[in-house]
């Protein structure tokens, strides 16, 4: 089983993080680092330009990973987990619009547009929206960052799980291994039982 990590809004792959290390109990994790700030068809053909050619592969994603983690698992048409998932990227990254940013990891400044912000679907859910599996949703229910009783709400038809506290860093990825693997194989079996 092969992990694609898929990190947040202007963020980078760090392969020593406890959620990378934790996830890496159940295979092999390949993180791909892309331009946050890019169109989402840059951003699109990015990630998916670095996708091992494999059939046993699962994007797990945090923030705007976790839409980008469910938009490639609906193209390459695998499971795929997102952690407290930013599912309407149009409007939820225009707060960041215009802002100067330094990426914490790679200390580099950019700033994110309006016209790059109008390149993303509004939302995950539409209607011309299909998956072969329903990404398996897990929220810190304390996201100081996304509202998750409203991704509660708005995500209500995928398999979820949450937890008390935390932040939107995911605090609980120990707790989520079990769920992760128990969505893994549900997947499978369904895969298998075609």
């Amino acid at each position: 089983m092969i992990f694609i990590y898929l990190h947040g809004f202007n963020s980078a792959y760090d392969p020593s993080a406890e959620k990378i290390q934790t996830l890496s109990e159940l295979g092999e994790v390949k993180g791909i680092t892309y331009n946050t700030f890019g169109t989402y068809q840059e951003i699109f053909n990015e990630i998916s330009s670095q996708v091992p050619n494999s059939d046993d592969i699962v994007f797990v994603g945090t923030s705007l990973g976790g839409f980008w983690a469910a938009e490639m698992g609906r193209k390459f048409s695998v499971p795929s987990v997102i952690i407290n998932p930013c599912y309407d990227p149009r409007n939820m990254l225009d707060k960041y619009v215009g802002v100067e940013s330094t990426n914490y990891k790679t200390c580099k400044v950019d700033m994110l547009t309006n016209e790059v912000v109008k390149t993303y679907p509004s939302s995950m859910t539409g209607e011309d929206t299909s998956f072969n599996f329903l990404p398996l949703v897990l929220l810190d229910m304390e996201d100081e960052v996304i509202d998750s009783f409203e991704t509660k709400k708005v995500l209500a038809g995928f398999p979820m799980v949450h937890w008390a506290g935390g932040s939107h860093r995911f605090d609980h990825m120990r707790d989520a291994i079990q769920e992760i693997n128990t969505y893994i194989n549900h997947c499978s079996y369904a895969n298998h039982g075609e």
